[in-house]
């Protein structure tokens, strides 16, 4: 499933679902400034995933992709976060996308920080 989201965010897509079996897998990429803003990725996101795709380390790929799409942002202030899901198959995948940000809100309620952990 890593491999497949990874390929649709080459192609410029942010959100994916796939159903296999009797299970649904959800991948969502997003990006945030430093008070917790979503920002809308830019349309044109597939023509700049152009470093290799991540791996194990992705650090480098992540900070690539923030660079090429806010250019005039400083570094450091708008943060990627990425999230993958396995849901089970009787899920509609109209609620998928709202229990994706309500897990990744917990999460971060539950760590204590006062801003979720950035993948750069």
């Amino acid at each position: 499933m890593c491999q497949y989201a990874r390929s649709m965010l080459r192609k410029g897509f942010t959100s994916v679902a796939m159903r296999d079996g009797d299970f649904l897998y959800s991948y969502m990429l997003w990006f945030e400034d430093q008070v917790g803003n979503n920002l809308a990725a830019p349309r044109n996101l597939g023509s700049m995933v152009t470093s290799r795709l991540p791996g194990i380390l992705a650090g480098n790929f992540y900070k690539d992709l923030v660079r090429q799409c806010f250019r005039g942002a400083p570094q450091g202030s708008i943060h990627c976060y990425e999230l993958l899901c396995l849901h089970v198959g009787i899920v509609p995948t109209h609620f998928v996308g709202k229990q994706a940000r309500r897990l990744a809100s917990q999460l971060w309620d539950q760590s204590g920080a006062n801003s979720p952990f950035s993948l750069i």
